[in-house]
């Protein structure tokens, strides 16, 4: 799957709002990045992406302003070959809770998520946003950015996106069964 599939499906299942969210994925020491400011739904081919480099700090003019965020997952993680930053309902809830830990053995699925790891917020676009989630990205492939929703990584785009898919249904079980009053077993979050 390429960045530009992945943004049509991300945009058809309801995980970014308006213009909000933003993809990359590498090319060796390069990497494509949706560009600033637009619409995921509306990124139909590679004009609507600009490439970076992985070595150098500058960002290109109308790249996403996490771009330096991106940038900081691939130089701490070569294995990683794609990266998704999105705001699904039911994971940018918890992102924006006080919940310290997240069950991921609710579905089978949720072996490919562990750990989930949380950011501290940052102002979006920041450098002390970047530095966090490349420190956080060491260790994770799935970063909850407090009140600033979701980072997913993978060794392609499928596997990213399938991240992103599995974290937005535990976190949907989870906070549909509080809303039901149906307990859920220890551990769920805490």
């Amino acid at each position: 799957m390429d960045i530009i599939t992945a943004c049509q499906k991300i945009a058809d299942k309801g995980l970014v709002a308006g213009a909000s969210g933003n993809l990359s994925e590498r090319a060796g020491r390069t990497f494509r990045i949706t560009a600033s400011g637009m619409r995921l739904d509306s990124v139909m081919d590679e004009s609507s992406t600009l490439t970076c480099s992985i070595d150098s700090d500058d960002i290109p003019a109308g790249a996403s302003r996490e771009t330096r965020m991106h940038r900081a997952i691939y130089r701490q993680r070569p294995d990683i070959g794609a990266v998704i930053h999105a705001n699904p309902q039911f994971s940018t809830l918890y992102a924006c809770s006080g919940e310290l830990s997240i069950d991921t053995s609710l579905i089978p699925e949720g072996v490919l998520l562990d750990p989930v790891c949380r950011v501290t917020a940052y102002p979006a676009g920041s450098v002390e946003l970047a530095d966090a989630v490349g420190s956080a990205a060491r260790n994770s492939n799935v970063l909850v950015l407090r009140n600033h929703g979701v980072v997913t990584a993978g060794s392609n785009m499928e596997e990213a996106l399938n991240r992103m898919e599995y974290l937005e249904l535990i976190c949907r079980i989870i906070f549909t069964a509080r809303s039901a009053g149906i307990w859920l077993g220890e551990g769920a979050v805490s």
